[in-house]
Parts: C-alpha cells; structure tokens; sequence
C-alpha cells in the first residue's frame, strides 16, 4: 500500500458466472445462454438475413432479432 489506498478483496470464481452469482436457476440460464449463441452462431455461418433465419427457425422477426442481440431470457 504505498499510496495509502487498499486494494479490493477479489475473489476467484469459476468458468460459469451465472453459478458464481448464486441465481436460483443458474443451471437454465447457462443452458439458455449457451443455446442462444449456437443458434445465433449458426445464424451467422451460414449468412441467413434475419428474414431467411425467421422462415427456417418459425420465429418472428423480431424474436430472431432478440436472438442475434443476446436476449435470450425471451426463450424458453
């Protein structure tokens, strides 16, 4: 402490964040979450405008938009 400033304790936490937070439902939010960026992934590699994404997927546009935005907590 040369400045006269303490530092933070900092705690380590593991590769899931949602788990570290102690939610109720972390499990399901992982699980959603890691869903959510494959579809949008997939999405993406393949080149599929949101309206082609939306004819395959048999979703709005708006839902494939919330997909391709990471909000995910609109599916289940």
């Amino acid at each position: 402490m040369r400045d006269g400033h303490q530092t933070p304790d900092v705690e380590i936490g593991s590769d899931r964040i949602v788990v570290d937070l102690g939610l109720d439902d972390a499990d399901a939010l992982s699980t959603r979450t890691a869903l959510g960026i494959q579809v949008m992934k997939t999405i993406r590699e393949a080149g599929f405008s949101q309206k082609e994404a939306e004819k395959r997927l048999g979703l709005t546009q708006p839902e494939v938009s919330a997909i391709m935005r990471a909000q995910f907590c609109r599916f289940s």
